[in-house]
């Protein structure tokens, strides 16, 4: 499975949020290969434009047909499916609401008609405290799309929701494991199965240590830490903190499963290191995987399908520095040195979906 953000939008034949920040200054360091969407669902990226004097072109993720095309990907290359991101603060106005819901209408439509799995993640970043509340409001209407899609992720017999943000900073995310308890406890009660993303190494630290976090680890059907940016470990290091940290629930029914990443940069987002986390080329994503996999993972998450403002989407980029705008700052495929098509990263996932549909659990006591 694959995270998949959703927020990019167009306002006025021009890119707006999450292409552009509100002072209308670029925020991500790649840009979509467009060749395939229909130009109707597309925009400008003002200011921009390539070396034969071209516009560059970026889409909307309020579009049916840009969603549509992104499960098509999923569907030929063999990405199972997706957790659509829901920043709970972005429901904090109707107008946000409006356009979550439209998403992810347009992800239940896309997933079914591609026959890719879909399921809901929410990330409390930035609203904490306000999570449990957000989340009594605004899972009615998801609850319908939920129970009304043929495609949507079970796990234990449930639909399969997801929170991210467990662990981590006071104030930013749900720090306190006795408010997570609370938000775990709600989507039981809703009748979901539960996936909590973990922030950093507090639940390891803690658990089997602390009651509270050890209650609130177990209360999970899946679980998921957190990597990318702070985490550029050598695929040796990661395959050892993937053992590590599955040795800690062997003994329970928990579910494992471990982010991996194709690289990441958010210069024009933080202004930071451009190519923070090289891609090599696909060799740190891949080797990533292989090591999670010879680890004993059974699933994996890749962050993410259309990240990017962080450098991390998978999706059909701009591969070749010679497409880029004349102006700006980006991230091309070939910034390692090594050419690739657009679609690498897509065949990537493809080849780790099938490595682990490959392999035999039928003896492992953890399935």
């Amino acid at each position: 499975m694959t995270g998949y953000q959703g927020w990019f939008t167009c306002e006025d034949g021009n890119a707006a949020k999450h292409w552009l920040n509100q002072d209308n200054n670029l925020v991500v360091d790649m840009l979509p290969d467009v060749s395939e969407y229909d130009p109707n669902d597309l925009c400008d990226l003002p200011g921009y434009k390539d070396r034969n004097g071209n516009q560059i072109k970026v889409f909307s993720s309020q579009r049916l047909g840009i969603v549509d095309t992104h499960f098509r990907w999923m569907q030929e290359y063999g990405i199972d499916g997706a957790f659509l991101q829901h920043h709970l603060s972005a429901f904090g106005t109707a107008e946000g609401q409006n356009r979550r819901m439209t998403v992810a209408r347009n992800v239940k439509n896309s997933a079914e008609k591609h026959g890719r799995a879909w399921a809901i993640m929410f990330d409390v970043s930035g609203s904490s405290e306000n999570t449990l509340s957000i989340l009594q409001d605004i899972m009615p209407p998801l609850k319908d799309l939920i129970t009304n899609s043929s495609m949507y992720l079970k796990t234990n017999g449930k639909p399969l929701v997801a929170v991210w943000g467990f662990g981590g900073k006071e104030g930013r995310h749900l720090h306190n494991p006795t408010d997570g308890l609370e938000v775990i406890k709600f989507l039981k009660e809703e009748g979901f199965s539960v996936f909590g993303g973990m922030v950093r190494d507090t639940w390891a630290n803690n658990y089997n240590r602390n009651a509270a976090w050890t209650e609130l680890v177990n209360s999970l059907d899946v679980i998921s830490p957190w990597t990318t940016s702070a985490d550029a470990l050598t695929a040796k290091e990661y395959g050892l903190k993937v053992e590590k940290e599955m040795k800690l629930i062997a003994n329970t029914p928990i579910i494992y499963s471990p982010v991996i990443f194709p690289g990441f940069s958010w210069k024009n987002l933080k202004d930071e290191t451009l190519n923070a986390v090289p891609r090599n080329g696909g060799r740190f994503y891949e080797n990533i995987a292989k090591a999670s996999i010879a680890a004993g993972a059974k699933t994996l998450y890749t962050a993410m399908f259309d990240e990017v403002d962080e450098g991390t989407a998978i999706m059909k980029t701009l591969a070749k520095t010679s497409e880029l705008p004349t102006s700006g700052t980006f991230l091309p495929l070939d910034f390692d040195g090594v050419d690739l098509d657009s679609d690498h990263f897509l065949k990537l996932a493809g080849n780790f979906s099938r490595s682990l549909k490959s392999l035999d659990f039928s003896e492992d006591t953890n399935e």
